[in-house]
């Protein structure tokens, strides 16, 4: 063979390498897909169920006549409908023009028995108040109400966003609709059942005749009671309706899961004639809230729990420990060369190098150990059931092995390593936070010495931000001595149409020998790196003097004549979750008599993720003494929906960035309805900082517009400012003006 043949075969050879590589590569990518696909598929049904599936007894219900005439109607009906303005009379009203005929047809099909229509669902555009500009789509499932020659049908409607309403696959969302619902019963005052549907009927067996007249002894509480008892519609009718779960049995004695939700519809003058039942596959809602938190609880790249519940599970693992179970140790292990490797082989190379090292690691524990990823480049293991520190170091020792042996990536040898630090249960810690952040002391020295090698937590080993905090807080305390720490205040102002000075924002400020006028909160945020305990305790020294300072202050200002005026506070999530604060601020409040409606305490929506659904007890104690807790800047970080809407806010104030585009005059309308609806639902004050008239205009929800509006204000400046009226008119009048 000659040269240049020689040489053509190895760039063959070599062209044959590369595209296998190529290929493998493409098969990753196609896997991840895949895997991408699938899951966002789950949490797109799971949003869809959980959309469907309300956790309010409000439904939409008409109930009209053989000639179309609206006789009764739910409450949340005349409100959707604007039937309370007398202007609507008739279904016709309502209905679109190419949906007249199906209508009619309809109608006419009550007064000649003809009920073939009854049984499926149908997607009717209706005009709220007759308008065609407020065209909205509703899912109608239709029930019989007809008793003798007095023709009546019954309205069962859902609400579709617009979103969903114009979405190509149409046919997946019905699906699932009719998967979800499961049928619907009419009852009267008295319990009896007036009428059921069709897909009640073939999911119980039981026929509309055979019902009528008689109370629903099928339908029982979770307890196995049976609800339509007096005390029951007692219930409902105090409450204006009912909803929760329930188990329907069939006629062969069948259970099933089931949400049940009763609206009171009522006639013209308000009194309620009958109730609405609808029934839902409670089982799916189930399935739904797991497929969410799923995703929420677990890493996407490794699919390891979060440390969230990492912590959870943790605790609960350290409680059984307490009572004698077994021995608890944790292990925080960091890949040394990770982060070199996935600058220089790229971002790819490392995500596939923490999968394998995820691997790797889970090979060395067993399944009741619990392990997280803890970091971009770490990892927390909690062991059950070490007796000793040589076993621990056994267990350490293999890690630290497997860690070290080479992967091999894209015909490359790499080598990550590792180093272990360990903290055991009760001597280093005697909770889940405590065993964690010793044990990160204890890896941090391991990697200081040199790396892929393990230490056992000691006392002497200096914590990662123990020094920086130490010298902050003498910083803190000398600051107070020498009368260098001051609040500066900065107004809140409404301008929806009227100047109205709502609140105060408190900033703690410091005249620093050095640095000059300076933030406490950005200075702090420069010294300490982590949110280590001692961190924490800083933050709530100086949490507490600003607290204090801000309510004595507003009480001075009430003094004066500014009783309506609230104190706005920013906090971080570890303050906001941090047991101490509820009784710290009960005892300011019940010191300065300052009533806690007018304390505002805010949290960005990066610090919102934070918070664990665990550390809502403490954001729930704040509540019921009276504090508004509001979540501000969203808009500036993709949280997760679920981050939002389960938690206590009383309002949020909304960022420029999230509610326009680039261009100034365009705006996105489907962020800033998506905002307004969870406003609307969650029944909070939303606020656009700074204020978008144009865009919050016309739209429903519980809307308040404001801005922060001027400078940072000495208190007398400030009182000086808030009580010269003509100063507060004019200089928002400059504001609106762009000047």
């Amino acid at each position: 063979m000659s040269d240049d043949e020689a040489e053509v075969q190895r760039q063959l050879t070599q062209y044959a390498h590369d595209f296998q590589e190529l290929l493998g590569r493409y098969s990753q990518l196609v896997q991840r897909h895949e895997n991408l696909k699938d899951s966002h598929g789950r949490l797109s049904e799971a949003k869809q169920v959980l959309g469907r599936l309300t956790r309010s007894y409000q439904g939409l219900c008409l109930v009209v006549d053989q000639h179309g005439n609206i006789e009764c109607a739910s409450e949340s009906a005349r409100l959707t409908f604007m039937l309370n303005e007398g202007s609507i009379s008739q279904l016709q009203q309502l209905v679109a023009p190419f949906h007249l005929p199906h209508v009619e047809m309809m109608l006419k099909g009550v007064v000649d028995g003809n009920d073939d229509f009854w049984s499926e669902q149908t997607d009717f555009v209706l005009y709220p108040g007759g308008d065609p500009m407020r065209s909205q789509m509703f899912a109608v499932h239709f029930l019989n109400l007809s008793q003798g020659k007095e023709g009546r049908i019954g309205w069962f409607m859902r609400e579709l966003p617009p979103n969903e309403a114009a979405n190509a696959d149409m046919e997946r969302l019905s699906a699932l609709d009719k998967r979800i619902y499961r049928g619907a019963m009419v009852i009267d005052t008295q319990g009896k059942v007036l009428a059921v549907d069709p897909t009640f009927s073939s999911g119980l067996g039981y026929a509309s005749e055979e019902l009528r007249g008689e109370t629903p002894q099928m339908i029982r509480s979770s307890r196995g009671d049976p609800l339509c008892q007096d005390a029951f519609l007692e219930e409902v009718r105090v409450k204006g309706g009912w909803q929760g779960e329930i188990i329907s049995f069939s006629k062969t004695d069948q259970p099933f899961r089931q949400s049940l939700c009763i609206t009171p519809v009522k006639d013209r003058d308000t009194k309620t004639t009958a109730y609405l039942a609808v029934f839902s596959d409670e089982e799916m809602m189930i399935a739904a809230e797991r497929a969410i938190l799923d995703a929420i609880c677990h890493d996407p790249l490794t699919n390891l729990p979060t440390l969230s519940l990492f912590k959870e599970r943790g605790s609960q693992k350290i409680a059984a420990a307490w009572r004698g179970a077994s021995r608890v140790a944790l292990l925080s292990v960091t890949l040394d060369r990770l982060q070199w490797l996935a600058r220089i082989e790229g971002e790819e190379v490392g995500e596939t190098l923490i999968q394998i090292a995820s691997e790797r690691v889970q090979e060395a524990i067993r399944g009741c150990d619990i392990l997280t990823r803890s970091g971009p480049d770490k990892f927390a293991i909690l062991l059950v059931g070490p007796r000793t520190e040589t076993e621990l170091s056994g267990i350490a020792r293999r890690m630290i092995e497997a860690l070290s042996t080479p992967i091999h990536v894209r015909k490359k040898r790499l080598v990550i390593g590792g180093s272990i630090g360990c903290a055991l249960f009760p001597h280093d810690g005697i909770e889940i936070s405590m065993l964690i952040e010793h044990a990160e002391t204890a890896m941090h020295q391991a990697h200081k010495e040199g790396g892929n090698r393990y230490r056992m937590y000691s006392h002497t080993m200096p914590a990662p931000s123990a020094i920086a905090a130490g010298a902050l807080e003498q910083d803190f305390r000398k600051a107070l001595e020498q009368k260098e720490l001051y609040l500066a205040y900065q107004p809140h102002v409404a301008s929806n149409g009227h100047t109205q000075l709502l609140a105060c924002e408190a900033h703690l400020r410091w005249r620093h020998s050095s640095l000059g006028d300076v933030s406490w909160e950005e200075y702090t945020s420069q010294t300490l790196l982590s949110d280590a305990s001692a961190e924490t305790g800083i933050r709530m020294l100086s949490c507490a003097w600003l607290l204090r300072t801000a309510c004595q202050q507003l009480k001075t200002w009430q003094s004066l004549g500014l009783n309506g005026l609230n104190m706005v506070i920013n906090l971080t999530a570890a303050q906001l979750k941090s047991e101490a604060l509820s009784q710290v601020l009960a005892k300011i409040l019940a010191e300065t008599g300052l009533d806690p409606c007018r304390l505002e305490l805010t949290l960005t929506e990066m610090e919102n993720s934070i918070i664990s659904e665990n550390d809502l007890k403490h954001c729930l104690k704040l509540r019921k003494m009276g504090v508004r807790i509001i979540l501000r800047n969203f808009g500036t970080y993709r949280a997760n929906p679920a981050q939002i809407t389960t938690r206590p806010f009383d309002g949020m104030r909304v960022e420029r960035s999230f509610v326009r585009c680039s261009h100034p005059k365009t705006i996105c309308d489907t962020g800033l309805d998506w905002v307004v609806g969870i406003g609307s639902t969650m029944e909070l004050d939303l606020i656009s900082d700074p204020p978008q008239h144009e865009l919050f205009s016309g739209r429903k929800g519980y809307l308040t517009q404001g801005y922060l509006k001027g400078c940072l204000m000495m208190p007398d400046t400030f009182s000086d400012w808030a009580l010269g009226k003509d100063q507060i008119r004019n200089d928002t009048e400059a504001i609106e003006d762009g000047t």
